[in-house]
């Protein structure tokens, strides 16, 4: 038994493979798994518009004008996005360290949308049960601490507890989730002055939950959002093309 749990402390959290430190969680081949995401489009978030020289999804900028910028660290794309699944659902504070990782030019960016603070994007209570903890208040956190940005929890979460219990947006289709977005509300009373803020969330894949979230955010008096994610998809176009 004390050798098959020895063992297991050497196992890759993502890919199952051996690990060679036994103070990281995740095997060589995964870290480089992971692609850093280019620059973003302004517009929709897309990191394959300026290959394509014009914005692939423009109905987001349109429906969500209040959205200033978009920026992310990784690309969900194979083998990359299951080492990031991985971290979403195996979270822990080494895991943390492998993936949340700093430099100095995420942090100019961050401070140069002049936001006063960092809004989680909130996640339902049984599902943060499920998984222990919710992952874009860890990376709103993250952020909070190598800013010094103050984490304000703002937005309260879609309720799912009727209409026989809907699937969680992940579980639907990109076409599913345009035909049935979200509803946020805002806590108006935890607002105060801002006008400016930074918007996180753990993956984004068609938008929407972003730009429900920030209509939320604006009709409590918010003015401006800029997005943060862990990791964006590129949409309708591969990067090789």
């Amino acid at each position: 038994m004390a050798s098959l749990m020895f063992s297991l402390l050497w196992v890759c959290n993502s890919c199952g493979g051996r690990l060679s430190d036994n103070n990281a969680l995740l095997c060589p081949a995964c870290l480089q798994a992971i692609h850093p995401a280019p620059p973003l489009c302004p517009s929709c978030g897309s990191p394959v518009c300026d290959r394509l020289g014009k914005c692939e999804s423009p109905w987001l900028a349109e429906e969500s004008s209040l959205i200033r910028s978009y920026a992310a660290l990784y690309l969900l794309i194979e083998p990359g996005y299951s080492v990031l699944r991985a971290w979403k659902k195996r979270g822990s504070p080494i895991f943390d360290r492998q993936i949340l990782r700093w430099d100095e030019e995420t942090r100019r960016k961050l401070l140069e949308t002049q936001a006063q603070a960092i809004v989680p994007i909130p996640q339902q209570i049984k599902r943060s049960w499920k998984l222990g903890r919710s992952p874009a208040e860890v990376i709103a956190r993250w952020l909070s601490k190598n800013t010094a940005l103050p984490m304000r929890r703002i937005l309260r979460p879609p309720s799912r507890w009727l209409a026989g219990q809907p699937p969680r947006q992940a579980q639907r289709s990109v076409q599913e989730r345009m035909e049935n977005p979200l509803r946020f509300k805002a806590i108006e009373s935890r607002i105060g002055g801002l006008t400016q803020v930074i918007l996180v969330d753990d993956f984004m894949t068609s938008g929407r939950t972003i730009k429900a979230a920030s209509q939320a955010l604006g009709k409590a008096g918010i003015g401006r959002v800029d997005v943060f994610c862990l990791g964006v998809r590129p949409r309708l176009r591969r990067l090789e093309e």
